[in-house]
């Protein structure tokens, strides 16, 4: 980074922070879009760097797209696997809609839409994965999955696709209602304070819309700050909205030892 000016290093700082990235990539993803952190860490969850998988058999992963692409009811064009494909492939899965698999899912094949795959995105997915059948795939997921209540970058990988992949297209933000679904999905009951957290929103934030920046770092509180709150630094850079929660967390509960 000696050629970085001071404003880029801080840059490259950012976008490693959040993507669990080396500077090399960072570098890389930075300077595909003018220097713009956010417009970075987009292109990257979008489409992260290739990762090399297992041997898998590219003829089977394509015969098996065709098994649920191209469904005359979903009506979306040629090579593509729309709703009711997506829903017979989750059937096969043995998966509900709500299973953080589906998530892990998505953000493996790094889809563009939601309820579809292009055959692109099937094909580089299971190759990246190493797997060319249905049930390599369920094994594969229920791997990944115990692995994302353990591994924190793991975890990230999917939790910060999944703001990209869950918001409407035409917004910057997404919708409160749609970010509380999604954590429930994503953590797993594994946020102790996620229900006062929904408290917190829905009282206290006039259900005003949730920022990418919210999202990343709520995370990372989930992560690094104990349950009882004695680690929380109010002048460190967490999002106002965090302040908030933490402040209305001590005013609730003071007011339930008063009562």
């Amino acid at each position: 980074m000696n050629r970085l000016n001071r404003d880029q290093k801080q840059k490259v700082a950012q976008f490693t922070q959040i993507t669990n990235q080396n500077e090399n990539v960072a570098i890389s993803y930075l300077q595909r879009v003018n220097w713009s952190v956010e417009h970075a860490v987009d292109a990257f969850f979008m489409n992260p760097p290739a990762q090399r998988g297992n041997a898998a058999d590219k003829r089977k992963i394509e015969g098996l797209f065709q098994q649920y692409a191209n469904d005359p009811h979903d009506n979306i064009g040629p090579n593509k696997m729309g709703p009711n494909g997506v829903c017979r492939l989750l059937e096969d899965l043995g998966l509900e809609p709500t299973d953080r698999k589906v998530l892990i899912l998505v953000a493996k094949f790094k889809a563009a839409s939601q309820c579809e795959f292009s055959q692109e995105e099937w094909l580089n997915g299971l190759t990246a994965l190493g797997v060319d059948s249905i049930d390599a795939l369920r094994n594969k997921l229920d791997t990944l999955d115990e692995k994302l209540d353990s591994d924190q970058a793991a975890f990230k990988e999917v939790y910060n696709f999944t703001f990209g992949y869950g918001k409407q297209v035409s917004q910057r933000n997404m919708d409160m209602d749609t970010a509380i679904a999604y954590w429930q999905i994503l953590f797993k009951g594994n946020f102790l304070r996620l229900s006062t957290w929904e408290e917190f929103l829905k009282n206290e934030n006039s259900g005003r819309a949730i920022s990418r920046d919210t999202w990343q770092l709520l995370a990372d509180f989930h992560f690094s700050i104990l349950p009882d709150l004695s680690n929380y630094d109010k002048d460190s850079a967490w999002p106002v909205l965090l302040d908030q929660f933490v402040d209305y967390v001590e005013r609730t509960q003071q007011q339930s030892q008063v009562n």
